[in-house]
């Protein structure tokens, strides 16, 4: 007999009876557990580096105790220059939000300089580590280093 697998979901922590468990699995044994999330929630693993990856309610993934998921509710969609991503958190640090707009093909590198507009032309610079709330319609822009406008 084997001990349980301690996980952490959204910063709560939660047992797991096997060492292999789908998205759903999780999910299920997270609000099982008490921890404040809904089945239809998008559920993603923290990586090292401050990453993370979506895992499917499908995908079967191994456990090990000490790992960290987050759960959030449905897709945020925000603007990078003008262009929709499609963000699966609700808090993403600056470094995150580029390797979506990227990947999502916004013309940016990871490089850019990455602000939030704040309104009343108005904008925050966000760090590669900053990490901010993200909210639907949030608007960024991301530029060269060199640009100086």
């Amino acid at each position: 007999m084997s001990l349980p697998i301690k996980i952490k979901v959204n910063e709560k922590h939660v047992e797991m009876p096997h060492h292999e468990a789908n998205g759903l699995q999780i999910k299920e044994a997270a609000i099982a557990q008490g921890v404040d999330i809904k089945r239809d929630f998008a559920l993603s693993e923290e990586l090292e580096g401050g990453r993370t990856r979506v895992v499917g309610d499908d995908e079967k993934i191994a456990l090990h105790d000490g790992q960290k998921f987050f759960a959030d509710a449905l897709d945020i969609k925000i603007s990078v220059n003008e262009k929709p991503v499609t963000m699966h958190r609700h808090k993403a640090n600056g470094l995150q939000i580029k390797e979506a707009a990227i990947a999502q093909g916004v013309n940016i590198k990871t490089d850019f300089v990455l602000s939030v507009e704040l309104g009343e032309r108005r904008t925050r610079a966000v760090g590669d580590t900053d990490t901010i709330e993200l909210y639907e319609g949030q608007k960024f822009i991301a530029v060269t280093p060199d640009d100086n406008s």
